[in-house]
């Protein structure tokens, strides 16, 4: 009798690097190479950084040096038309990109003003293409860090600081407007814990505005955070109840040593993780909560996390085994349907 299971690909093996790397000239990877090495050394890491900040402080023509090491390795471009070039080259392997303006830690509003605008191009070049699926944004490059911290702490807002306030949340609207109309997600990045929940707060409202047919805004949950798994279970069970999707973007987190620090100085619980397993553990555990209720919840796995990816892969292998998928390099789960990359 003929077998009519449905048959499964084989099993995932990151270690196959031609794959992996088809996409990279020799050169390319050897720089590469060169470049993790050194940094993988805390002292050259101290010196490098010494000598830069030293380098551009006296006006030093040091931005070829840069951008050909450092920048070229971890930056898409300067415009959107270099960027094309990038996600022109992945996408001939079949891989999508995510466009992120890095753009963060401003103080004037024309600054603010014009990350608006830059983040509305960067929209629009999205909807023009198929291989652009979403666009990242920083709060705190739309607003003074200072206002998000006072929001934390429910300081008291002085009539300025009101109107600032107001004006973010402006800028918040006209760009998820603009993500909604043309149909772009916009992931919105998650940042120190001592100003996330007025970022928390905000990014639920839009949510709650514009995910009601398919998910266009995504929270970041940094899961180095011991609290962030709880929170997120939470964030499922609002949106539940208000008939919305939630956009779920998992990360480790940015900020370690920063939050331990700030939190040893001032005396309180630092938020983040007792060790690393802990942080693993926590992120495994949203990845298969997300995978569980994914008829309510649209997940990005933003890990460079080899095991992560993996449990991802076979959480959606297991999920579709009706319906395998051919490749199962897996990062996102867009309302129940996987992007295959």
């Amino acid at each position: 009798m003929p077998d009519h299971r449905p048959q499964l690909p084989p099993p995932l093996n990151f270690d196959d690097t031609e794959v992996a790397f088809a996409h990279f000239s020799d050169w390319s990877l050897f720089k590469a190479y060169a470049l993790f090495k050194t940094m993988h050394r805390p002292t050259l890491v101290k010196l490098g950084t010494q000598l830069t900040t030293w380098a551009v402080n006296w006006y030093m023509p040091i931005s070829p040096l840069l951008k050909r090491s450092i920048y070229e390795q971890f930056c898409g471009g300067e415009t959107l038309a270099e960027t094309a070039t990038i996600t022109n080259k992945l996408a001939q392997y079949n891989l999508n990109t995510i466009l992120d303006y890095g753009v963060e830690a401003k103080e004037k509003e024309k600054e603010f003003d014009k990350t608006v605008q830059q983040l509305l191009r960067t929209i629009r070049f999205a909807h023009s293409r198929n291989d652009v699926p979403a666009v990242s944004c920083k709060l705190t490059g739309l607003a003074k860090f200072s206002l998000l911290e006072a929001k934390h702490a429910g300081s008291s807002l002085s009539a300025k600081q009101q109107k600032a306030w107001e004006r973010l949340r402006q800028r918040i609207l006209t760009i998820t407007q603009a993500a909604y109309d043309a149909e772009v997600s916009i992931y919105f990045d998650a940042e120190e814990s001592w100003i996330q929940q007025p970022i928390d707060d905000l990014v639920n409202e839009m949510m709650a505005q514009f995910n009601r047919e398919k998910p266009i805004v995504y929270n970041t949950f940094q899961m180095y955070r011991h609290d962030r798994l709880a929170y997120l279970k939470t964030c499922h069970a609002d949106a539940r109840a208000k008939g919305y999707i939630l956009g779920a973007k998992l990360v480790r987190g940015a900020y370690m040593e920063k939050e331990r620090d700030r939190a040893e100085r001032l005396g309180y619980e630092s938020p983040i993780q007792p060790d690393k397993a802990t942080c693993d553990t926590d992120f495994n555990a949203a990845l298969q909560y997300c995978i569980d209720n994914i008829g309510g919840i649209a997940l990005c796995n933003a890990s460079h996390n080899e095991e992560s990816a993996l449990y991802l892969c076979h959480a959606v292998r297991t999920r579709y085994s009706s319906r395998p998928p051919t490749r199962m390099v897996c990062t996102a789960i867009w309302h129940g349907r996987p992007y295959i990359v």
